[in-house]
């Protein structure tokens, strides 16, 4: 072909839109092989690392060529084309070279601007020759004539594609974790791109017809057969590297998975035998797989004589069945191990203590895939706890004796031994309750020796102590067992009769009055002088519905006593019931 000048008429050109399609199927798999061929090179070392290049320089070279010699194929004119092979060999050729300085760019773990450029300017310029080079290949009775213009804008688009390659590889495989989804949408970009660079490259050139012979010497016409050939045979080449990259990387992850693995249980059972501790694990099942040489050297187990349910012979028979049952629980349940059970001891021919405390190993979806576990000694613990624990009951008993002691002692008169204003207080009220809900009666008396002053005058206050105290005895030996005694302040005392009515304890209280009037006290082997008292009766509900009234009632009743010579009884409804030394009626008040 001859170039020309625009004078001349053009020949019009469309492209079949069937191969258009099929030119774009070996870019998008040149484009993916692109991300798993870099991704196999940078794992790769040595002479596998040289295999895995030269693989894929030929097999993605093969995929650049096709796709551009494809769309060349789909480009159509009103006259016969034909092409002529040696110069298409030649732009295989090119294809193959521009592969070969791109793909070691990619895989390259140093990186850099100026690197990723000076190598997309080389591989751009290379992989547009290859469309000019299906151009000249072309023979038909036209004359071309190029718009370099045009090719400067295909060679600058080469570049940025390449450029843009570059970048989608590093972002996507230069992750910590590449995923498919992004290989994938870098594919259809680079895909895409790529396709577009021959169309690119053909509006670069316009063909006027020609009248000159052609030269048809080593050319070839387009044929359905031809381009099948073509396409299947660059994806077949393409599709096998692939795959052949994706099972190498798999096999090497699970080689390397392994590797890991092995080296990870190494390293557990090198830690594990240094650790002057039992460690054993266990299946997911709960199966003994792995004791430490302690436990052998401790139990004196033959070797691999604790795997399985073995351990168990060395646990004390008192505690198996408890520790079993926990330990089958937690294995259904997933719940963390821990008892405290007794270990056979060669050594001492004897059990000790051990805390065993098992954890469950989880995989990412949660299930569990191991257990570990760890038996200590905590014998001398649980001596010196059990040691701790005996000499709290004896403080505790200890305490309660002296918190029982403070609560009578915190109720009860020191000197007479009965019970105190407060408790008095808080039993009327109490009694008066019951008393209310029960619809009976309720007595209480109040008495007061009279003349106490004047006594301990003349015999001292010892002397007086004395009668406090025997007076309050003979009060105790009056009354009934629920009746309540209590000294309610001096020379006063409270008597309150649960289950008594009025005419009760009035009786009551002349009884004790009487016995007290009969009453001869010794104070150091002597006499001491007659002894009385006087006292006020008071009932419920009759003289008061609460505690204070009934109170104030029988305070009032025994004062009034006192103003009437004392030695007497009163009751509590003024007039009605007052009783002398006997020569009085009830109801004189």
């Amino acid at each position: 072909m001859e170039c020309v000048t625009s004078e001349f008429p053009l020949l019009t050109g469309s492209y079949d839109l069937r191969l258009v399609a099929l030119a774009l199927l070996p870019a998008l798999a040149m484009s993916y092989a692109v991300f798993e061929l870099t991704e196999r090179i940078m794992a790769a070392r040595g002479r596998a690392r040289a295999v895995w290049l030269a693989c894929g320089v030929a097999a993605m070279g093969i995929g650049l060529w096709s796709s551009d010699y494809l769309s060349l194929l789909a480009f159509q004119l009103p006259v016969p084309i034909h092409y002529h092979y040696p110069t298409v060999i030649v732009a295989l050729v090119v294809a193959i070279f521009a592969i070969m300085m791109g793909l070691p760019t990619t895989s390259q773990e140093r990186r850099g601007i100026g690197r990723a450029i000076a190598a997309s300017i080389v591989v751009g310029t290379a992989a547009t020759v290859i469309p000019f080079l299906g151009i000249a290949a072309m023979r038909l009775p036209a004359s071309v004539e190029h718009r370099w213009g045009l090719a400067v804008i295909a060679v600058g688009y080469a570049i940025v594609v390449c450029l843009l390659i570059l970048v989608l590889v590093f972002v996507v495989l230069y992750r910590r974790e590449p995923h498919v989804s992004g290989k994938m949408m870098g594919t259809v970009i680079l895909g895409i791109a790529v396709a577009a660079l021959p169309y690119l490259s053909m509006a670069t050139v316009r063909f006027h017809p020609s009248n000159l012979a052609v030269d048809l010497k080593h050319t070839i016409s387009r044929s359905w057969l031809g381009v099948v050939s073509i396409t299947s045979t660059s994806l077949l080449i393409l599709t096998g590297t692939i795959i052949a990259s994706i099972l190498e990387g798999m096999i090497e992850s699970e080689q390397a998975i392994a590797t890991a693995a092995r080296y990870a249980e190494l390293q557990f059972r090198t830690l594990a035998e240094a650790i002057p501790q039992i460690v054993w694990t266990a299946g997911a099942d709960g199966i003994t797989n792995y004791i430490n040489q302690h436990w052998y050297e401790m139990t004196g187990t033959a070797v691999d004589g604790g795997l399985g349910k073995g351990w168990m012979e060395a646990v004390h028979p008192d505690d198996r069945d408890a520790c079993w049952q926990k330990w089958k629980q937690c294995v259904r349940s997933g719940e963390t191990f821990e008892i405290e059970y007794r270990l056979y001891d060669a050594a001492a021919k004897g059990f000790r203590w051990y805390l065993d405390r098992a954890v469950p190993l989880r995989d990412d979806s949660g299930a569990i895939v191991k257990w570990f576990g760890t038996c200590t000694d905590i014998d001398d613990q649980m001596h010196t706890q059990q040691l701790l624990e005996e000499q709290v009951k004896t403080h505790v008993a200890a305490l309660v004796e002296a918190n029982a002691r403070l609560q009578e002692e915190s109720i009860r008169d020191p000197l007479t031994g009965l019970y105190n204003r407060r408790y008095l207080e808080d039993s009327l009220q109490h009694e008066m309750r019951l008393a209310a809900r029960a619809e009976r009666g309720l007595g209480i008396i109040m008495l007061d020796l009279d003349h106490f002053k004047k006594f301990n005058d003349t015999y001292g206050h010892d002397a007086g102590d004395v009668v406090l105290r025997e007076t309050a005895a003979l009060f105790l030996k009056s009354v009934r067992a629920e009746d309540i005694v209590c000294r309610y302040g001096g020379e006063e005392f409270v008597i309150i009769l649960p289950m008594a009515g009025f005419k009760t304890a009035y009786a009551r209280a002349q009884r004790i009055r009487e016995k007290v009037h009969e009453m001869n006290l010794l104070y150091l082997g002597k006499l001491v002088g007659k002894i009385t008292v006087s006292a006020g009766v008071a009932g419920f509900p009759e003289h008061g519905i609460v505690a204070t009234q009934l109170l104030k009632a029988v305070d009032a009743a025994l004062y009034q006593a006192k103003r009437e010579g004392r030695d007497r009884v009163v009751a509590a409804a003024s007039g009605e019931h007052t009783v002398g030394t006997g020569s009085k009626s009830a109801g004189a008040g």
